[in-house]
């Protein structure tokens, strides 16, 4: 079992919070703390109980902190239930369109029907197009003079028309990795209460990791002070703070 200061056994994780909760008195890390008491049993073992507590104080002692001890299993529990309320939305009636509507935002997506504004420039550009040949098989040493400032002004509109093709099927592009992004956003927040409720140790600390960006703990270890992703995935632009009651 893991022993003071460690969070790690190599097989599972018993404190599925390590390495996101910082003590607001001193900045370090909180770590895993195990603590047993008491007589052994006739079994031969002990009471064991589990903490979270001020890295600091572990590593240092009072010169640099204080222990700031929470139970672990209050503390996880809390998180869990903070994490499943700030996601809860998502997941009923509206909440697809609300996450693609963060997504689009996220990626930086223009808010139009990205089909039909390909349509019209693609019948403009075919229309430049057409307009230049014309052009061009009527060109004579006569009329050039009248035709050349004609032809390079459709020339700057037709690269103009090519550039706005590109862009948008670069957000053709965009809008079909939005729809994997959803999908694949809304197949995790589903199965997310099951996890953090039923999930071995493990599983937790692994979906907790693409939710939570951190936790600081204050003086009192009553309100703390939670920030995770808007979209819980490694690569989301947008936090948000969030508090947790213990």
């Amino acid at each position: 079992l893991a022993t003071r200061g460690r969070c790690w056994n190599g097989r599972r994780a018993l404190f599925i919070l390590s390495g996101l909760v910082t003590c607001e008195r001193c900045g370090n890390r909180y770590q895993g703390v195990t603590r047993t008491k008491g007589k052994k049993r006739i079994d031969g073992t002990r009471v064991v109980t589990r903490y979270y507590g001020c890295g600091g104080y572990i590593r240092q002692g009072r010169k640099t902190c204080e222990a700031g001890l929470i139970p672990r299993a209050r503390l996880e529990q809390a998180v869990i239930d903070a994490v499943l309320e700030f996601y809860r939305p998502y997941l009923e009636d509206g909440g697809r369109k609300k996450l693609t509507d963060l997504v689009k935002q996220q990626l930086g997506t223009e808010q139009q029907d990205v089909g039909k504004a390909r349509e019209r420039a693609s019948d403009e550009l075919e229309r430049v197009t057409e307009t230049i040949n014309r052009l061009l098989d009527s060109i004579s040493p006569e009329n050039r003079d009248v035709i050349d400032p004609r032809l390079k002004t459709l020339n700057e509109q037709r690269q103009t028309l090519e550039a706005r093709l590109d862009e948008l099927d670069r957000l053709t592009a965009s809008q079909t990795e939005i729809r994997t992004v959803v999908s694949d956003t809304m197949r995790f927040l589903a199965a997310l209460p099951f996890t953090l409720r039923e999930g071995v140790p493990q599983e937790k600390l692994g979906v907790l990791r693409q939710c939570v960006v951190g936790i600081a703990v204050a003086k009192s270890r009553v309100n703390l002070k939670a920030t995770l992703n808007a979209i819980p995935s490694g690569g989301t632009k947008t936090t948000q703070q969030i508090s947790v009651y213990l």
